[in-house]
């Protein structure tokens, strides 16, 4: 009895995957012998990869003007109350490390990093 079962048994593994479709695996992205030829570049099989670095990189800079009628403080909080570091006066420009809070950007301004309130300030281009 147990050999029809185990018998039965190896039967339906058998037809089961006599009814499983093949599928081939298909590749997405592949650039043709042709297009390949034109890639310049690239490593071959077992090169080693290098990845460059960035150290002399120059970052986005962004530039704000002083649009306030009257002189501004650059404060060392993003905060009305806070401490003042120096005044901002109409038509300086200066750097714009972080906009973080749509109210206070911290800027750069000569030797002074601080926060002025955006309200006053227009992203300019730099040096312009």
């Amino acid at each position: 009895m147990k050999q029809k079962r185990f018998l039965f048994l190896i039967v339906l593994i058998l037809a089961s995957l006599a009814c499983m479709e093949s599928v081939e695996p298909t590749l997405t992205n592949v650039p043709t012998a042709a297009a390949a030829a034109t890639l310049t570049n690239v490593p071959t099989a077992g090169a080693v990869w290098t990845i460059p670095t960035l150290t002399n990189a120059v970052p986005l800079r962004i530039c704000a003007l002083e649009i306030a009628n009257q002189a501004e403080n650059l404060r060392i909080g993003a905060d009305v109350h806070a401490q003042s570091i120096t005044q901002l006066l109409n038509g300086d420009e200066m750097t714009v490390i972080s906009q973080a809070d749509p109210n206070w950007w911290l800027v750069e301004s000569g030797t002074h990093v601080g926060y002025a309130s955006s309200l006053y300030l227009k992203i300019v281009s730099c040096g312009g």
